[in-house]
């Protein structure tokens, strides 16, 4: 699995979800995500993208982005970047 979309019909990501998913390169987070659980992301270690279309960041559980990619750059809508970088801890947002 190198791409993948969440469907709008998700508004919440489980904990550990895509935990240790070591093909991941690109995740599209649809504007109806709320939440996101515990360790979704962790040692997601090749993932380059991930695109929010919410302009609220989702909120984050504990080590949601553990060990990836310091690399990864974050795509936002326009006008977010600086309450995702205040939510989620993150220099490399990108307004799209």
């Amino acid at each position: 699995m190198k791409e993948v979309t969440i469907p709008e019909s998700v508004i919440s990501i489980s904990g550990g979800a895509f935990w240790c998913c070591c093909g991941l390169t690109s995740i599209t987070i649809l504007n109806k995500i709320i939440s996101i659980g515990e360790g979704v992301f962790s040692y997601c270690v090749t993932l380059t993208e991930i695109h929010c279309k919410n302009p609220i960041p989702p909120d984050t559980g504990v080590s949601c982005f553990e060990h990836i990619n310091n690399e990864v750059q974050i795509y936002v809508p326009k006008g977010s970047k600086e309450v995702y970088q205040k939510a989620w801890g993150f220099e490399n947002i990108i307004e799209e």
